[in-house]
């Protein structure tokens, strides 16, 4: 059992990744927003931090920025899951400290691999 933090604004899209990770025996912590995923991210030192770019108050970029510039955090796996299909979207995130990045829609089973591959 590994550690999740999901962070995505989308509501629906995070009850989803939650249920479907927490019934894969994860322990998962949910965040709205960017501030709040690195608040929780900081507190819990998760496994792996499943993270959306568009995200309000702070975005995604800047939370993986943040975590990965940091010695305490810089070990927190971090799956960049967007809509943001653009090559430079990726590459930005790889600049930053992503680990992965993952376009949506994802199938569940690719993801839980991906997840359980890593942990």
């Amino acid at each position: 059992m590994s550690r999740i933090v999901v962070a995505d604004d989308d509501a629906g899209v995070r009850g989803t990744l939650v249920a479907l990770l927490a019934d894969a025996g994860h322990a998962v912590t949910a965040a709205a927003d960017g501030e709040r995923a690195y608040s929780t991210a900081r507190s819990e030192h998760p496994d792996t931090l499943l993270l959306d770019l568009d995200m309000p108050k702070v975005d995604g970029l800047e939370v993986c920025r943040r975590l990965k510039s940091n010695p305490q955090t810089a070990d927190i796996r971090i799956i960049i899951l967007t809509g943001h299909t653009h090559q430079n979207d990726r590459q930005r995130s790889f600049q930053v400290g992503a680990d992965e990045f993952l376009e949506k829609p994802i199938h569940e089973s690719a993801l839980l691999e991906r997840i359980e591959s890593g942990s």
